[in-house]
């Protein structure tokens, strides 16, 4: 959204930035471009590698930008710490070390490529599984498993039971609603 206010002039640029914003063309369509290409990466290469690991989400996010287009990229990091003052200009040579890193770690992984169909079939078990995992009602696998082995139908009336108790719960917590009643003690 910055980069976007930068390129409609919305938000100044400061003094001593390495690269001009007349040397960018069709600066909007530039930045709406890039961040196409960058979501790409974001959505897939960021998390099938482990950049996660090694980087911060805004490293990530800038790396992914310099792949889409990099002298938007280095435009970029250039307005925020110019080269005329040393600091600054040190800060951005690690900035952009650091980055380009990030960069070649996530090219390792095309964005665009399909997987093979032994790899679709390896991600849809996976994906059941995960399902079930994520079930807060089906917490006792082994209890389902045997109550599939043996055929009985106990998981309907857990659920249902579980849910009751919830509903009672909540009744009781509606009635309640400065908290429960405060007891007496019998002297």
């Amino acid at each position: 959204m910055e980069l976007q206010a930068m390129s409609n002039g919305d938000v100044p640029t400061l003094p001593g930035s390495t690269v001009k914003r007349e040397k960018l063309r069709d600066m909007e369509k530039r930045v709406k471009n890039a961040h196409g290409k960058a979501r790409e990466y974001l959505k897939t290469s960021a998390l099938l590698t482990d950049v996660y690991f090694h980087f911060t989400p805004s490293q990530i996010m800038m790396a992914s930008l310099l792949i889409a287009d990099p002298e938007l990229t280095e435009w970029y990091i250039g307005c925020k710490f110019p080269t005329d003052v040393p600091a600054a200009a040190e800060m951005q040579k690690k900035i952009m070390g650091t980055v380009k890193v990030c960069a070649d770690m996530l090219k390792s992984v095309d964005p665009s490529l399909e997987p093979s169909a032994a790899e679709r079939k390896e991600l849809q078990g996976l994906a059941k599984k995960l399902k079930k995992c994520r079930n807060p009602e089906k917490m006792d696998l082994v209890g389902l498993q045997r109550a599939k082995r043996e055929g009985e139908d106990l998981e309907d009336e857990k659920i249902a039971k579980k849910r009751k108790l919830e509903r009672e719960k909540s009744v009781k917590e509606g009635e309640e609603l400065f908290g429960p009643e405060i007891k007496k003690e019998k002297e």
